[in-house]
């Protein structure tokens, strides 16, 4: 198997009042057997997609055939950085996972993984829409998390109820 780049390519996926929220595009060196889209971890309150750390990982990936996409997504949100109505969805979503005993801290559900919510379904609907153009056989997504990463795909596949 030939070298790969280590260069991502740069997208930007969405708009937020704080700016544009940006991907990295990481292709295997011929056609992509499926797209794994990576949520990074960080307690929704730091981490970024450019983190040195998920090379390894991106690297396994890449020579296993897999393109990956590692987008970022909105961190430190608070209540006023979303709607009214998205702040009653995330305050009845939090209300529900504390009352079925997830046992998570407080930070870790709320406005926080609401917005890391929409932000990883805005990239996931870019990274689908781009697929074809991206040369990856498969119209399935996989999604691969750490720790909030993992939390905020995991919830994005399988949303508690509002």
């Amino acid at each position: 198997m030939k070298a790969l780049g280590k260069s991502p390519k740069a997208f930007e996926y969405a708009q937020r009042s704080g700016g544009p929220l940006m991907l990295d595009f990481y292709p295997p060196s011929g056609q992509a057997r499926a797209l794994i889209l990576f949520g990074y971890g960080g307690g929704f309150t730091k981490g970024n997609r450019d983190n040195k750390v998920h090379q390894p990982m991106v690297t396994r990936l890449r020579k296993s055939g897999f393109a990956v996409a590692i987008p970022d997504y909105r961190l430190k949100t608070g209540l006023n950085d979303v709607t009214e109505d998205e702040a009653v969805r995330a305050i009845r979503i939090a209300r529900r996972v504390e009352s079925q005993g997830w046992g998570m801290a407080r930070n870790l559900f709320g406005v926080r993984l609401f917005t890391a919510c929409q932000d990883l379904s805005d990239a996931l609907g870019f990274c689908r829409s781009a697929l074809r153009d991206w040369n990856v056989a498969s119209p399935r997504v996989g999604m691969l998390g750490v720790s909030a990463g993992g939390l905020a795909g995991n919830t994005l596949c399988y949303p508690p109820e509002a």
